[in-house]
């Protein structure tokens, strides 16, 4: 049985858990040193060329896993996104006891009160 490529943002996150040994905090942003960005960076690297991570099969991702420099790029500019993208690493995580409201639900233009009500009157109007 061969299991799924990891998402990128998954993958992100569960690197820099294992490079924080689990500590990430909720509603904490993460910060890390240059040993564990390196580690983080190399974790992603191993896991884009074992193809455990998921990454399009097009020309250029193709140049990426075959030159380093590309890869160590591309990985590191993915890193820093991922930082300030998710959630659970940038410190604007939901806290949990937060309650979150329901959506509202919108009325089409096309069926408002109003307009159903000038559609009856011109209706009426032109039948006299």
């Amino acid at each position: 049985m061969t299991t799924q490529p990891m998402t990128q943002g998954e993958a992100v996150f569960q690197a820099i858990k294992t490079a924080l040994k689990g500590e990430i905090k909720d509603g904490a942003k993460v910060v890390l040193t240059d040993e564990q960005r390196a580690q983080v960076c190399a974790t992603l690297t191993k896991g884009f060329q074992e193809k455990r991570i998921v990454l399009k099969d097009t020309p250029a991702n193709q140049d990426k896993l075959k030159d380093a420099k590309l890869l160590k790029s591309y990985v590191s500019g993915l890193l820093n996104n991922w930082l300030k993208k998710d959630k659970r690493l940038n410190g604007k995580g939901m806290p949990k006891d937060k309650v979150v409201p329901a959506p509202v639900a919108k009325v089409p233009a096309s069926s408002s009160p109003v307009k159903e009500e000038s559609k009856v009157q011109a209706a009426i109007a032109s039948k006299k």
